[in-house]
């Protein structure tokens, strides 16, 4: 795509100073002005390649613009050259010196066919027959659109959280994203394939609900090198939000005015406020790291350490909080079996 641009723009420059060159003489009479049309053509083809260049953030060329572009670029030509030729000293051409009027036909009709290509491919959010991957603004009641990461669909909790039908946005999984998720499932690293394969599983499980609003553009921006950059760049290019668990990735977007949902965050923002004496109910699953410990997690995967609790392993049972430690991995949550709790109780009590 990058070369079919540059190929564009160098095919501009030429004609547009082919015609400049061939124009002047034949408007001024003096084939001295030839070298001085080339000139003027070659400026003012470069300008516009340049203003094109600068004034834009990057050129998706799509193929299928191309008939639209100059359809618009013909007309729009046409109404401008009947404006042009109101003018008697122009419309003299005509009768005058047809060729001249011929290349100043083709000469607008190119300029303007041009523009229309750039004016359209910069706008391709407001255009809907020329996105070449996806229309990411919608209207209505719909909100902005959510870019899932890597990290995002291989996250459990995602799925938790299509279940709460809080999600009421277009979720958009770029190709290139995909295609990061079909190298870890093909990995030799057996952490990292077990990681990929249950990112496949989760996306073909969410794509396979009913009124999912899930899509899976052909996006691949072969320009930017790394994912994390092109999720950046779609942020930018098409104002969506990018939703993640990466940290860095967190900071940088942040950093470039992108929106980002992240999902450690959003976790810890609707778990439940656990203070010392609430009571709890728990599954011990193995062991901690202290004797007499037993281990077990709350629903957010909040671990709770149970005090006296090893040998209740793979049983549900009451706990009540007695301390909680924040850490750098999450919160610890310390309890004590609430039986055990009770009888101290009442022993005391007794005695």
């Amino acid at each position: 795509m990058v070369y079919f641009l540059h190929l564009l723009r160098l095919l501009f420059v030429a004609v547009v100073s082919y015609i400049g060159y061939k124009f002047f003489p034949l408007i001024s009479g003096d084939k001295d002005m030839a070298s001085l049309g080339l000139f003027f053509g070659f400026a003012a083809s470069v300008v516009l390649v340049l203003f094109e260049i600068l004034f834009s953030r990057q050129f998706i060329a799509v193929f299928s613009a191309t008939a639209v572009t100059i359809l618009i670029g013909f007309l729009i030509s046409k109404l401008a050259l009947s404006a042009v030729y109101l003018i008697p000293t122009v419309a003299s051409l005509r009768v005058t010196n047809p060729a001249a009027a011929n290349l100043l036909d083709s000469a607008v009709i190119l300029c303007v066919t041009f523009l229309s290509i750039i004016l359209i491919l910069r706008t391709k959010d407001e255009f809907r027959f020329v996105i070449p991957y996806v229309e990411l603004r919608k209207q209505a009641t719909f909100g902005r659109p959510i870019v899932l990461d890597t990290s995002a669909i291989i996250d459990g909790r995602i799925a938790s959280l299509f279940e709460t039908k809080i999600l009421d946005c277009e979720i958009v999984i770029p190709t290139f994203v995909l295609e990061e998720l079909q190298k870890l499932a093909d990995s030799h690293d057996k952490l990292k394939r077990a990681k990929g394969r249950r990112g496949l599983d989760i996306l073909n499980a969410l794509r396979e609900r009913k009124n999912s609003s899930i899509r899976v553009p052909e996006i691949y921006l072969p320009d930017i090198e790394g994912v994390d950059n092109k999720l950046i760049e779609l942020g930018k290019t098409t104002n969506a939000r990018i939703m993640t668990s990466d940290y860095q990735l967190e900071k940088v977007a942040q950093i470039q005015g992108i929106d980002v949902i992240n999902l450690n965050a959003l976790t810890k923002a609707v778990q439940l406020p656990i203070m010392q004496g609430d009571k709890l109910t728990i599954e011990i699953l193995r062991r901690g790291e202290v004797s007499g410990q037993g281990v077990g997690f709350l629903p957010d995967g909040t671990m709770v350490v149970g005090e006296g609790c090893e040998n209740k392993i793979g049983k549900t049972i009451d706990v009540v909080v007695k301390n909680i430690i924040q850490t750098t991995a999450g919160r610890i949550v310390f309890t004590e079996h609430l039986y055990e709790t009770r009888k101290f109780g009442r022993d005391d009590h007794l005695s």
